[in-house]
């Protein structure tokens, strides 16, 4: 019974430790069990049992990013996450689906719930069609069906304290007024037996490793942990845990411990590998949310764009620019020269849009840009970290790269990616308007004689490297 089973499971026989439970832990697991309020005989599922959950044919594709040497070519470059998937789960029934990594089980999970689009394919649960649930209707049907991520390190939002993350879904639903949520969740945290002090930390304060899991990574039994943890002078693992953890550090939590996260790491690149990886795989997965296909509807159909980028981020917006000028027009990158940036403020709202990228230490300027554009009711998209806490105070639209690697500095790898799939999600929306549009600046590029090169591999169909050689 997770970290508590020597308190009574081994004491007890199964069926009487289940049908009658002396321990208040283990009355609140049993509890906690969905569907079992009390205790029953063990259930068989019925075939005319009714279906809670349909998927017929499901496929999820996300966008491959195109090279100048396919981007003529009319073939589909997409890759398919999930292909033809379908399966039911009926009431009563708990329903897996086993697979190497990789092979589409989170997508799945991810379509169910409305975090990913799917390609194709229905999606029902309780006789609706999810796919076309949206605002209010999405919002209750979330209320019923949730997910649980893999690591608990995903169902806690990084830039939050962890109460704040626990009350926010109970305020949203209007299940509680935000001080009653506050107070909720500092009984949940006590719940499962984590201090309550807790809510007003951020995530990486805990330390989500159970008895259990110390004692299979080492390959020894759990007494064998409990017994060392005692030998140590602690009562049990909570007491281990509350003795070492750090306390908090400054007064302003807002800056997401970033001296903890820009210093010099000790324990090789193998960890960074993994977590820059995981981020490439979530800067994909970005391709499928309304937050995407906000941003690329406005950078399709808007007569100009503005892109601006402050200090480190400034290479970051400068190279969006000048790539996206070879899929649309009216496209310009603003510097802001003048001083007053007005060649944005003053532009038509109806028309216009404007890119901020920014990434810690986030500019001033950005902010102050992005206020001043919001009361020009612009439509802004922001390209940010994760760890951004000002970008959602003025759009929705906000395109958040995971840049924590544990290196010395945060990575702009999965910032990059994000820029490539933008311009590329623009392009294929475009079609035949971003080909001669391209066609149009190779030209222009031939006449400066600075794409020669360029041309010549074009022409060739495949793109060699550029030696720079004249």
């Amino acid at each position: 019974m997770a970290s508590r089973r020597s308190c009574e499971g081994k004491n007890g026989a199964s069926v009487a430790v289940v049908a009658d439970p002396k321990h208040e832990y283990t009355r609140l697991l049993i509890a906690s069990q969905p569907g079992r309020w009390a205790p029953a005989a063990p259930r068989t599922t019925s075939s005319s049992a009714p279906a809670l959950l349909r998927v017929r044919e499901l496929v999820v594709s996300f966008p491959r990013p195109t090279r100048i040497g396919e981007l003529f070519s009319r073939g589909d470059r997409s890759f398919r996450a999930v292909d033809n998937v379908t399966f039911e789960v009926r009431a009563g029934e708990s329903f897996a689906i086993v697979g190497e990594s990789g092979s589409g089980k989170s997508t799945i999970a991810r379509a169910i719930i409305g975090l990913v689009r799917p390609s194709g394919g229905t999606l029902q649960c309780n006789g609706q069609d999810v796919t076309a649930l949206s605002g209010d209707a999405l919002r209750r049907f979330r209320r019923s069906v949730q997910m649980i991520f893999q690591s608990p390190y995903d169902s806690l939002n990084p830039r939050l304290p962890i109460g704040e993350t626990i009350a926010e879904p109970m305020i949203r639903h209007g299940l509680f007024k935000p001080a009653a949520a506050r107070h909720k969740a500092a009984e949940l945290l006590e719940m499962v037996e984590l201090s309550p002090d807790l809510a007003h930390r951020r995530p990486h304060a805990i330390a989500f490793e159970t008895g259990l899991s110390i004692a299979d990574r080492v390959g020894v039994s759990e007494m064998s942990v409990i017994r060392f943890i005692r030998s140590l002078g602690y009562r049990n693992l909570r007491d281990l845990k509350n003795a070492t953890r750090g306390k908090i550090s400054g007064d302003h939590p807002d800056v997401d411990n970033a001296m903890e996260r820009f210093q010099v790491h000790h324990d090789g690149l193998a960890e960074s590998l993994k977590l820059e990886l995981k981020a490439v795989v979530k800067a994909y997965e970005l391709t499928g949310t309304k937050e995407w296909a906000g941003a690329v509807d406005l950078l399709a159909t808007r007569r100009t764009v503005f892109v601006c980028g402050f200090q480190a981020s400034k290479g970051l917006a400068l190279d969006f620019a000048n790539r996206l000028k070879y899929a649309r027009p009216g496209v310009h990158f603003a510097e802001g020269t003048a001083g007053t940036f007005s060649e944005v403020l003053q532009a038509p709202a109806k028309e216009s849009c404007l890119v901020l990228f920014d990434t810690i230490a986030y500019a001033r300027k950005s902010m102050m840009l992005a206020r001043k554009a919001q009361e020009k009711k612009l439509p802004i998209v922001i390209v940010t970290d994760m760890f951004s806490h000002w970008a959602h105070d003025f759009t929705d639209l906000v395109l958040e790269g995971h840049t924590y690697v544990k290196t010395f500095w945060d990575s702009s790898a999965s910032i990059s990616v994000i820029v490539n799939l933008l311009i590329n999600s623009v392009a294929t929306k475009l079609g035949r308007k971003a080909e001669d549009n391209f066609r149009e600046m190779v030209e222009y590029g031939d006449y400066f004689e600075e794409f020669e090169k360029v041309r010549e591999t074009l022409k060739r169909g495949r793109v060699k490297k550029v030696t720079g050689d004249r």
